[in-house]
């Protein structure tokens, strides 16, 4: 029986299990996006024949093949 004022039992057991869903499918959303991004990135830089930015453009061995190009993602 419902208490007037206080929120039904079932329905808080609906509403934090609507939450908790809503969580992971948004945890899924952004895992999906991250692995678009490397898949992505992956693809410019192969296509391109791009020189990883992160391998060491800093390190003095400029002389290397392929394009220097910065990928920003």
């Amino acid at each position: 029986m419902k208490t007037r004022g206080r929120p039904d039992e079932d329905l808080m057991k609906t509403l934090k299990a609507a939450v908790v869903r809503a969580a992971v499918v948004r945890a899924a959303v952004v895992r999906a996006a991250v692995v678009r991004a490397a898949v992505v990135r992956a693809a410019v830089v192969r296509a391109f024949n791009i020189r990883d930015s992160s391998a060491g453009l800093l390190s003095g061995n400029h002389v290397q093949e392929g394009r220097h190009l910065f990928v920003p993602f």
